[in-house]
């Protein structure tokens, strides 16, 4: 049996400060606001997450204010857990990370979620009554936390209001706090919403002993039950009618969004037929985050590319937005495959490969693969054939050959008569940034050049005008580079602006990322980070650290524009 931790002393002092913390503002500087912010209640959170792991849980960290797990993939700790290094390790690295607790074997853990008084009287109505265990509240209802047993198997809907996380989920744990909207935007009132996840019954979890029938009725979407992933459409049909489980939505919904637009379905057409879908989910899926994964699947585009090889595959689509990367979905397939940092060398056009496939994740790469060596390619095929049944030889085939014909193809002329003018670029920020552009900012140092630009930022983010002069017409996600300061100086800022015009940034909207090399040898990574969180805007801070080459000579200036022209987004470049 596993010993309580000390929870109810530490989840109070988190309390205190959530509770307290506009009064404690009021009264003590900038630079102490953010002492207690930044290191006292994360701190709560990784010491949180310490308490849990020496109890014998699995414990991943989840995205700040979100449920999301910070990982890319969370499958294995499914059988090992994280050892207390390395969440330290993740917590440092994201000091405001929430907590997830892996459900099953591994943290020999069954919880039954209760989604409100609703599930409540639905289980009185079918007269059960859960033992007395460990129990969490939730935002909306309970988590009662038992000892693992196959008779508590993953599911959603057992009735109304009732899941099951066990083997295969995870749950968000406290003293973990949710925002109610994703970082699309939001509408609901802070105020309206309850976010945090307390201990409400702090005891030791107990054996359900006599788990009732009721837990056997699930529907078919659940107990890790998903649509058959063959090239029949019948599985298209059967998620938009039953949905999915929390912890499943986005995947499905990311995948129904990619039949759509492999069938060059208009994307306002596939938003209002995923909104079934979305409703049917379990808990139901919020027009917000289906909104953000259809946007997200949208820069995908079909492709053209035929093969012989590929009879009995469908075709492809394809995200391009990034030079030296193409991540290729087959949506009936159940598949992705990853291929970035693509480079033409004396060998051939080299890239880094990874294979996912839905409901599994990664199950090859990343590696080194050549794109034109036929032998790398039928070992490759031979190998996944291995792991999962499919037509790998025609998937490499049709992704070696899209491949080549767009990275070859790159920086060709076209026939100017055939280019039809889209308007004027329109403005992020008046008079200071146009979509896709950069601006150069020249002042002496010490003058303001970072606070003016964090406050710009802000302006963008919120969609409001905060500095005098400036029209910002909609809010939109930005980026800030920063060779010169440092977290801690970035933090005390943003808490300055916040408390000087009352407001309050919304989560992963303002991205910040301390760069330790020039923005050549990072781009790679930044354009993945502009993709994945939809980035309109950048500020560098400075182009002095930000040029590979020295800024005073023509081929620094010509090396810094050409990454800026790959990142495809407005700058503000400070210098």
């Amino acid at each position: 049996m596993r010993s309580n931790g000390s929870w109810n002393a530490a989840l109070w002092t988190a309390e205190h400060a959530a509770t307290s913390r506009q009064s404690t503002f009021s009264l003590i500087d900038t630079k102490t606001a953010l002492v207690i912010v930044v290191t006292l209640v994360p701190n709560l959170l990784v010491d949180a997450a310490i308490a849990y792991a020496r109890q014998g849980y699995s414990v991943i960290p989840l995205k700040p204010g979100s449920k999301v797990p910070l990982l890319v993939s969370w499958k294995e700790y499914q059988r090992k857990a994280l050892t207390e290094a390395d969440l330290r390790g993740f917590w440092r690295e994201e000091p405001a990370a929430n907590v997830g607790i892996v459900t099953g074997k591994v943290s020999n853990l069954a919880v039954v979620d209760l989604d409100g008084p609703t599930a409540v009287a639905a289980l009185k109505a079918e007269n059960v009554a859960l033992p007395v265990t460990r129990t969490f509240k939730t935002p909306h209802g309970w988590h009662y936390v038992y000892r693992y047993t196959e008779s508590l198997h993953q599911g959603a809907g057992f009735v109304e209001g009732v899941d099951v996380r066990s083997e295969g989920g995870y749950i968000v744990a406290p003293p973990s706090i949710v925002w109610p909207c994703t970082k699309t935007g939001c509408t609901t009132p802070e105020a309206d919403h309850p976010r945090d996840y307390k201990i409400l019954r702090d005891i030791p979890t107990v054996d359900y002993v006599e788990v009732p029938a009721l837990f056997e009725r699930v529907k078919a979407q659940t107990n890790g039950v998903k649509p058959d992933p063959g090239s029949q459409p019948e599985w298209v049909a059967t998620a938009l009618l039953n949905g999915a489980p929390e912890g499943q939505r986005n995947d499905l919904a990311s995948r129904l969004a990619g039949y759509f637009r492999s069938i060059n379905v208009p994307q306002d057409i596939a938003l209002a037929a995923l909104k079934q879908f979305a409703d049917a989910c379990n808990p139901p899926m919020h027009l917000q985050e289906l909104r953000a994964v259809v946007t997200s699947v949208w820069r995908y585009t079909p492709s053209r590319i035929t093969t012989y090889q590929g009879k009995g595959t469908t075709k492809p689509i394809v995200d391009e937005t990034i030079s030296t990367r193409r991540i290729f979905q087959w949506p009936e397939e159940g598949l992705t495959i990853r291929a970035e940092r693509i480079r033409e060398t004396s060998d051939g056009i080299t890239c880094w490969l990874t294979v996912a496939t839905s409901g599994v994740g990664e199950i090859y790469g990343p590696v080194t693969f050549n794109l034109l060596a036929d032998r790398s390619r039928t070992s490759l095929a031979r190998t996944l054939r291995e792991r999962q049944e499919a037509n790998w030889l025609g998937i490499l085939d049709q992704m070696a050959k899209h491949i080549v014909a767009s990275f070859t193809s790159q920086g060709l002329s076209e026939d100017a008569a055939q280019i039809v003018p889209a308007g004027s670029a329109a403005w992020l920020a008046h008079p200071i940034l146009k979509t896709g552009q950069p601006t150069l900012l020249y002042a002496d140092g010490g003058v303001g050049k970072s606070s003016w630009s964090q406050a710009l930022a802000a302006s963008i983010v919120l969609g409001q005008s905060l500095i005098p002069g400036i029209r910002v017409s909609e809010p939109a996600s930005c980026m800030y580079l920063d060779w010169e300061g440092s977290r801690d100086e970035f933090g005390v800022l943003r808490c300055a602006i916040e408390r000087a015009y009352g407001v309050t940034l919304p989560p992963d909207r303002l991205r910040y990322r301390r760069m330790r090399q020039s923005l050549p040898d990072e781009l790679d990574s930044v354009q993945r980070e502009v993709a994945e969180w939809d980035i309109k805007a950048v500020v560098v801070d400075s182009i002095v650290g930000a040029a590979g080459e020295d800024v005073e000579k023509s081929e620094g200036a010509r090396l810094h524009f050409a990454c800026l022209s790959q990142l495809g987004v407005a700058s503000l470049n400070l210098t």
